[in-house]
């Protein structure tokens, strides 16, 4: 019989490889799906509450800065659809249930409990998505939704109880791979919080696809779970575990029973929530939800740290010489250090003060990557504000809300330029990589000053009235003076920088006006007496390409004023118009 090697801190553990037919995904069909309560094969360990429960919502919002106006626009749009469409007034936590499971086999990346697909967690995700990959596309994954619309009709009972105690069994934990921080993190470790809940005795065993085991994941282990440690074992390539635990997460169940089994959840979002399991409404869930264990993680690790109170400001740079570099990052450190900020790098410390550099922290700054999971151990209402760009709006946005969920941070999205040569051209990950940010000078003093005036609100609204103030009475020379003296508080307002216009108008420098004006509107595109200033101006000076880019967002904010304008002034010129626009 052969046998399968993995090695962790030195030891070899061989566990014979059991004949496993090869999972075929591409040929499944939807009853080939497993569903609690109606497929045999699945019990509870002990009486449950199955029913998801309320907590608080994620707090999350957003700073345009990026150049192209096109961007801009594209990047408002979805923020707004976000907000007015998928943002909820509470969050949802699922419940993580100890279940025995028989006939569980794993080929390293999905799970089968009696030849079937078990849709759960994470796991489940990638699944759903690998499924709707195969031939047929859409189409396959809609008859799937509609198989387990059906079936959960007659799926009204509660699941049934294994007879006896099941802790000596092997708990078997999937994970998607052993060299990503954030995957491991947030989905697998975790996992870790039911073998302490249920006091489970065997072994513990950790499946993936690949055999390479990163440090990380035995440093984390080490910090959070020691005791743990001589019973996990990390598994690779195909297993037949037969009868095991498995950690049932209960919000794939969501839309495989009925109310009977479990509550459907209050009026919480802008529409009423379906349930019915297509991606469009698990993605809405999954932004405004987390499972249990996450928090069960969190208080365990904060509960061994004891840390002090908030203090410290984190700006957390990437040294690791990896991609997704922050270009301009230097300026913006120079400007968030008289605030009190310090740079500090992850890599350069182990897991636990990692997690307690956090833990103490008031607010951290970094660019959009892994370290972002760190999150997960701030304080409640610490500030976390995430720099990156459209293509990870696109890709990657609501990644980490489980994370400030479970936290109750104040969680906020700078999207500012891509790292690619083409500053127009929104890059395709598939081709063209995860990009970095590029942050401009003007970028990165209108962030420090929103990042400052988020921390010390008072001074920065007390300088923004004296600014106004001057400006009102028309005194340019004081407010030159404010300016200059107050700017790296105020610039994240649209109205320091039409104040700066003022004041280059005063000493007559229209193509000062201009650049000022251009950078209030990247603040505020939709206000139309600004528009109308900067549209004259470019006119005036004969800058083309600032005339369109006033011209598109005019257009797009208020199109019967910008047609009127163009009208009245007689304007014919040829203008990108966004999508959408009539």
């Amino acid at each position: 019989m052969p046998v399968y090697k993995t090695v962790i801190r030195g030891k070899t553990w061989r566990d014979p490889l059991m004949e496993l037919p090869v999972i075929r995904l591409h040929d499944a069909q939807p009853q080939d799906f497993f569903v609690p309560g109606l497929d045999p094969g699945l019990w509870l360990t002990e009486p449950e509450d199955l029913g998801p429960h309320l907590t608080r919502p994620v707090d999350v919002s957003a700073l345009i800065l990026g150049h192209d106006a096109e961007q801009r626009i594209r990047t408002a749009e979805v923020m707004a659809a976000y907000r007015t469409q998928r943002q909820w007034s509470a969050g949802v936590v699922f419940p993580t249930v100890l279940a025995v499971v028989e006939g569980l086999k794993t080929d390293g990346r999905r799970m089968t409990v009696g030849g079937k697909y078990l849709l759960n967690s994470e796991g489940g995700w990638r699944l759903r998505n690998a499924y709707m990959k195969g031939e047929g596309g859409r189409a396959r994954d809609a008859a799937l939704v509609e198989d387990l619309a059906a079936r959960s009709f007659g799926n009204h009972r509660p699941l049934p109880y294994w007879p006896g105690d099941a802790r000596a069994l092997n708990l078997v934990i999937e994970t998607r791979n052993f060299h990503n921080f954030y995957h491991f993190t947030k989905e697998t470790l975790p996992f870790l919080t039911l073998a302490d809940r249920y006091g489970v005795t065997g072994r513990i065993l950790i499946c993936g696809s690949s055999r390479n085991v990163g440090d990380f994941v035995h440093r984390e282990i080490a910090a959070w779970f020691p005791h743990l440690a001589d019973r996990i074992r990390f598994v690779g390539g195909a297993q037949d575990f037969g009868t095991a635990l498995i950690g049932f997460n209960t919000s794939h169940f969501y839309y495989q029973c009925r109310d009977t089994v479990m509550p459907s959840l209050p009026d919480i979002a802008p529409a009423p929530i379906p349930r019915r399991a297509t991606l469009a409404a698990m993605s809405d869930l999954a932004v405004n939800s987390h499972e249990a264990p996450l928090a069960d993680l969190r208080h365990r690790a904060l509960a061994q740290l004891a840390p002090r109170a908030p203090h410290r400001r984190l700006y957390v740079r990437r040294t690791s010489g990896r991609n997704r570099p922050l270009i301009g990052e230097e300026g913006l450190i120079d400007l968030l250090r008289p605030a009190g900020f310090e740079v500090v790098a992850f890599e350069d410390h182990g897991t636990e003060q990692q997690a307690r550099m956090v833990a103490e922290a008031e607010a951290l700054v970094s660019i959009h990557g892994a370290g972002m999971t760190n999150m997960l151990f701030a304080p409640e209402g610490c500030l976390v504000v995430e720099v990156s760009n459209l293509q990870t709006l696109l890709k990657r946005f609501g990644d980490f809300n489980p994370l400030a969920q479970v936290a109750g941070v104040r969680y906020r999205h700078v999207f500012a330029d891509h790292d690619f040569p083409d500053p127009h051209v929104v890059p395709v990950i598939s081709e063209d990589g995860h990009r970095g940010v590029n942050l401009s000078p003007a970028q990165a003093e209108m962030l420090a000053a929103y990042i400052r005036a988020a921390l010390d609100p008072d001074p920065a609204r007390a300088a923004l009235g004296a600014a106004r103030a001057a400006n009102d009475e028309g005194d340019m020379d004081r407010l030159a003076q404010m300016l200059e003296a107050t700017g790296p508080m105020i610039a994240h307002e649209a109205d320091t920088h039409v104040w700066r216009a003022n004041v280059a108008a005063h000493r007559g420098d229209r193509t000062e006006v201009l650049r000022h004006l251009r950078r209030a509107l990247v603040l505020a595109p939709g206000r139309a007496p600004l528009l109308t200033r900067t549209l004259t101006v470019a006119h005036d000076l004969g800058d083309r390409a600032a005339k369109q880019e006033a011209a598109m967002l005019f257009l797009k904010a208020s199109p019967r004023k910008a047609t009127a304008l163009f009208a009245e002034r007689g304007w014919t010129f040829e203008i990108p118009m966004p999508e959408g626009t009539a």
